[in-house]
């Protein structure tokens, strides 16, 4: 059961990822360095107005989800990405975070986004993976649709076209998962409540959501550095180094889905922690052979497919290397504290990562750009792991040798090759 969901969340977020890099380098021969740079601050934007929408709507409700009846759960998420939006109107306007004729337009993709974040969290947390794939491909597949006909049927010439695609895309999603939900009859909670709903909500969601925006400030503040020191288009170069080197996570983040939702739905601490450890080495292994790729893909192949303004990619990957590997082990250990509820474990690893990138960040990135960046994220990661690793082991009684891959692995993924070839 849990080798086909992770294989087919693998295969989803493979053709997610594929799908993003194809709008990437369409954007990169139509749209420039400054259009590609654009596009990662209204990313960025998103990605902000996302955070407190999720307190309620998204890691949050997959715990809550076999703890807490549907329509409470559902009612609660919708009514706090309403009032959320509401604030981010004057927030993107004024802050510049985003271009201006791009605010607004952020904040409405954030509100379809926050309802479809609802539901996924109510369908992972129910264990309905399946559904969630399907759904997550056929979003991928309408946004690329919709901005190559944009960019090279309509000759529209600016972010605005990755704008309503992301419009057409989110709506569908949206649309879907909403039929998924309502369609299914709702399920009695199989788990004990812990106390009133919104009550729990802030305090999961509350922890859960700090140690996001300390993550998303980590990994996007070099962003925000680039863009203020080297400028819109060197911010172009950078988001696509860092998309790139990012592949490396789709292994990675479909097997910590699976594992979030195991864990949520599991009270055998034994079974959590072998789990862990088992999905943890798997996701190094995975990252480890995606970035050993990126490392040796020669830079005029790049050039060809990102645009002829895109140079300089192999030095971000270089020294981005280390720091991807270590940060998909880190994901594992987040998503068991967050899965048995310790989340604030991910917080107090997220800060001492932001500390890292802010100082580091702010004495590199004037100096060295792009490469600054990167060797910058890669010893916020390190650290963050050390501290993930520790609270991991402690919490757990795991010993240092255990992190590290061994005779029972060996069988374990010899046991599941021989699965794998009866079936094919």
């Amino acid at each position: 059961m849990i080798l086909r969901q992770v294989t087919g969340t693998l295969v989803t977020r493979v053709w997610t990822a594929l799908a993003g890099m194809l709008v990437v380098m369409l954007a990169g021969h139509t749209l420039g360095a400054q259009g590609l740079g654009e596009m990662g601050l209204i990313v960025l934007g998103l990605s902000l107005i996302m955070l407190p929408v999720n307190v309620a709507c998204g890691g949050a409700m997959v715990y809550l989800a076999p703890r807490y009846p549907r329509a409470a759960l559902l009612r609660q998420a919708y009514l706090w990405a309403l009032a959320t939006a509401v604030v981010a109107v004057p927030v993107m306007w004024w802050s510049g975070l985003v271009p201006r004729p791009y605010a607004l337009h952020v904040v409405g993709l954030a509100l379809l986004q926050a309802a479809f974040t609802a539901h996924f969290g109510l369908l992972l947390g129910q264990q309905r993976i399946k559904a969630l794939n399907a759904i997550a491909a056929l979003q991928s597949l309408a946004q690329l649709g919709v901005f190559a006909t944009l960019v090279l049927v309509l000759e529209l010439r600016d972010a605005m076209a990755y704008v309503l695609a992301s419009y057409a895309s989110f709506t569908l999603s949206l649309a879907l998962s909403a039929w998924v939900v309502y369609r299914a009859k709702a399920r009695t909670p199989v788990l004990p409540a812990e106390g009133p709903l919104l009550r729990t909500t802030l305090h999961y969601g509350g922890f859960g959501q700090t140690a996001n925006l300390l993550q998303l400030l980590t990994y996007r503040l070099s962003y925000l550095l680039v863009d203020h020191f080297k400028g819109t288009k060197a911010l172009g170069v950078y988001s696509v180094g860092v998309q790139l080197s990012e592949s490396a996570w789709l292994a990675p983040r479909s097997l910590a889905m699976v594992l979030y939702s195991k864990v949520t739905n599991t009270a055998d601490a034994q079974v959590r922690k072998d789990l862990t450890l088992a999905i943890m080495k798997a996701a190094v292994a995975s990252a480890v052979a995606v970035v050993s790729v990126l490392l040796v893909l020669p830079e005029e192949l790049l050039q060809r497919l990102f645009g002829d303004e895109v140079v300089g990619l192999w030095p971000v990957f270089a020294w981005m290397a280390p720091g991807i590997v270590l940060a998909s082990s880190s994901q594992a250990f987040a998503h068991y504290f967050s899965g048995i509820g310790i989340a604030h474990n991910n917080t107090v690893g997220s800060l001492l990562s932001l500390l890292v990138t802010a100082v580091m960040g702010w004495l590199t990135v004037p100096s060295h750009g792009a490469i600054g960046a990167a060797a910058t994220a890669t010893a916020a990661y390190l650290v963050g792991w050390l501290y993930q690793a520790f609270r991991f082991m402690q919490h757990t009684g795991t010993r240092p040798g255990e992190l590290l891959p061994n005779a029972k692995d060996m069988r374990m993924l010899r046991s599941v090759v021989s699965r794998v070839k009866q079936r094919a």
